[in-house]
């Protein structure tokens, strides 16, 4: 699978539904909305408008993506 396959795989779901489907995930207390891709890896969409994965934060979801791939690829 190459990259822009694996981000292809995003969508975005609304906070309700992501905690109905993944109750013991940790979310940030400003966590808004999730973007979840394949095999359950998601990243956060804060009220600032910023994107939240692994401890990082960064106003480009495009930045983040590369992020999650990296973490995906090591498992």
């Amino acid at each position: 699978m190459t990259q822009t396959d694996f981000v292809n795989t995003g969508r975005i779901v609304d906070l309700k539904t992501f905690t109905n489907l993944y109750p013991k995930a940790e979310l940030q207390s400003d966590c808004t909305d999730v973007v979840l891709y394949q095999d359950g890896w998601y990243i956060q969409m804060l009220k600032t408008g910023w994107f939240f994965f692994n401890g990082y934060q960064h106003h480009t979801l495009e930045a983040m993506e590369k992020l999650l791939w990296i973490k995906f690829n090591e498992n």
